[in-house]
């Protein structure tokens, strides 16, 4: 019933830019295998073969998954998908239960690519299995997420919120800031889709507070690593002054003992002076010159060495200071970026809370708009006492709307459910009653089917729906419209791809319109007339009843389906004989019982009328 393109459209004009993208449903495109990819394959079929001859099957499923993910990654998915089969079945074989898990995420994320998604769960919810029997709970809410993708391509929202949360719910117990962080924005995406912008805005409130506590977290990790590279750096230093130290202290020992050393040797040359010859004496100092020299060449190049290790040492120390001078630079310019984005981020945090206020505040004021322009109970009740009008808009503002006028001796009334709910259906309620309050009290086209048909003109004009094109506007209205002739006992009733339910004497009776809508996708099918049905009423007693399918189409109940329309119809028969007031109370009730705690998925209107001859 609802054009999803349309309401994308408005919506993403009312709501700031919040736009649901649109599915692409065209298969990938094919690449060819190189050369070196065709000859790999070649090979792995034959060590394939090899070990599946030999019953060797851990090493043929090696191989079979090789293949596979040449396929995959080439694209060419069904030959993918049959050896990831195969090798499932080899992996039975072995009992490698945790390679099965993988091979059965494979095939789900093909068959997502494929857009097969319920082949896709099917694998998904596979994975998921395996996981639940080993016990591994980051696995379990990994596989949570995966069926909560899938369900969402399947457009079942409420389905992909409970896994999204199961997922939540462990990613928390194991306090997983990632895993969170993206059952986070999934959440808040499924929410949006289902319409509660309340739990989606919240959600991604979480994912921004989140994000923002992972991203500080981080941060500090960076600052104790920066602290700890300057410590390094200071433990260096030290430990190379200290060598310094050493060295100094080990050069003047090594300077004493030289001393020492050499006292000795002049006091052995006296010595052998003594007790040599004279004519040795010479020799002796010649001896004794050769050592002096020896001595003063050793303690250059100890001299020297100790200038160069002092030298190295200084250009060290410079190096090391410069280092840490530029590190203390870096670190305070990441913390005033870091003060910046923080800033940054309050600023649009505010803007957005300030945006959300004044989108609010126009929503509500637009919702006053349209409840004034919807007729006054006691009006209908003047002219209809015995009826009612069961209103529930699913969001502030409503796509359903109903409308009535009297004019010379006839009234009429319509119930009407326009394309899109909340922002956008209420913009074609406001067209819809505008057109026909200039249909049927200033043309005086009294005839219901007649009345469609211009309102359906009126539709196709205001919104240049008269032309084919890209700019081609879908939107259009189910509804049904009666006129009740209050001096001839006659219900006239046309109805635009909508039914409506007539009960007399207790008989249920269902009176089908046509197929195609007011405006919107059968615009160019103008020429198209709508039934119009004539039921007598003078001598019954008759009730009518014309609905939207927000009531119908709720979810509710212990298997959480739909209420369908065998389950109305029961409930209209089985209190036909109250009064329509009291007919509406019990609406409300069942419905309120049936929904429990799930969200109302549509705007509800429903509309019932008796109608006897006692109206004269």
């Amino acid at each position: 019933m609802h054009n999803k393109f349309t309401f994308i459209v408005l919506f993403s004009l009312l709501w700031l830019n919040i736009i649901i993208p649109l599915n692409s449903f065209s298969q990938p495109e094919k690449l060819n295998l190189s050369d070196k990819n065709q000859q790999l394959i070649q090979d792995y079929k034959e060590e394939i073969k090899k070990y599946k001859i030999s019953d060797n099957y851990n090493q043929a499923s090696h191989y079979i998954t090789k293949v596979a993910y040449i396929y995959w990654n080439a694209n060419y998915f069904s030959e993918a998908i049959n050896y990831f089969k195969d090798a499932v079945n080899c992996f039975e074989k072995t009992g490698n239960i945790n390679a099965k898990k993988v091979i059965y995420n494979n095939l789900g994320m093909i068959y997502s690519d494929l857009e097969n998604y319920a082949q896709s769960l099917e694998y998904f919810k596979k994975g998921l299995s395996i996981c639940k029997d080993a016990g591994d709970k980051k696995e379990i809410s990994l596989g949570y997420n995966n069926v909560a993708i899938a369900y969402s391509y399947l457009q079942k929202y409420d389905l992909a919120l409970d896994y999204a949360q199961k997922a939540l719910d462990i990613a928390a117990e194991l306090n997983d800031m990632h895993l969170m962080l993206s059952c986070y924005i999934m959440l808040t995406e499924y929410y949006e889709k289902l319409g509660n912008t309340t739990k989606s805005m919240e959600y991604f409130n979480y994912y921004s507070s989140l994000q923002k506590h992972i991203q500080d977290e981080e941060n500090k990790v960076k600052m104790m690593h920066l602290e700890d590279r300057t410590k390094q750096a200071e433990n260096e230093k030290n430990k190379k002054e200290k060598e310094l130290k050493t060295t100094i202290a080990s050069l003047e020992e090594a300077k004493t003992i030289s001393k020492e050393r050499m006292l000795q040797i002049n006091l052995l040359n006296k010595e052998n002076e003594i007790n040599e010859l004279e004519i040795k004496e010479k020799e002796a100092l010649i001896k004794n010159r050769n050592n002096l020299i020896k001595s003063g060449i050793l303690g250059l190049i100890i001299v020297l060495g100790f200038t160069i290790i002092v030298l190295r040492l200084y250009r060290q120390k410079l190096k090391n200071n410069k280092l840490l001078e530029e590190q203390n630079l870096t670190l305070i310019k990441q913390k005033e970026k870091i003060n910046e984005q923080r800033k940054e981020l309050e600023h649009t945090n505010k803007k957005l809370e300030k945006k959300n206020i004044q989108i609010l505040d126009s929503i509500s004021y637009a919702s006053r708009i349209q409840e004034a322009i919807l007729p006054y109970e006691e009006r209908i009740k003047k002219h209809l006492p015995d009826s009612f009008i069961y209103y529930k808009p699913r969001d502030i503002v409503s796509g359903d709307f109903y409308w009535f006028s009297e004019k010379e001796n006839k009234i009429f009334i319509a119930e009407v459910d326009c394309t899109g709910h909340g922002v956008p259906g209420a913009f074609m309620s406001m067209i819809g009653n505008t057109l026909l309050n200039e249909i049927v009290n200033e043309k005086n086209i009294y005839k219901p089917s007649k009345i469609l048909k211009e309102l359906s003109k009126g539709i196709i004009f205001t919104l240049n729906q008269g032309s084919t094109g890209d700019h081609f506007q879908e939107d259009g209205m189910e509804m049904s419209l009666c006129c009740i002739d209050i001096e001839n006992n006659e219900l006239q009733i046309a109805m635009a791809n909508q039914t409506a339910i007539i009960i007399e004497n207790d008989k249920l009776k269902h009176l089908t319109g046509d197929i195609y809508t007011v405006g919107g996708t059968f615009a160019l099918k103008q020429d198209d007339e709508f039934t119009n049905y004539t039921i007598n009423y003078s001598n019954s007693n008759t009730a009518l009843y014309m609905f939207s399918d927000g009531y119908i189409d709720q979810f509710g109940g212990i298997h959480n389906k739909k209420f369908l329309s065998s389950q109305f119809e029961e409930l209209l028969v089985e209190n036909n004989k109250l009064t329509m007031n009291e007919q509406a109370v019990i609406l409300d009730m069942t419905l309120n019982s049936w929904k429990g705690n799930n969200k109302q998925i549509d705007d509800i209107l429903v509309i019932g009328i008796k109608l006897s001859a006692s109206n004269n």
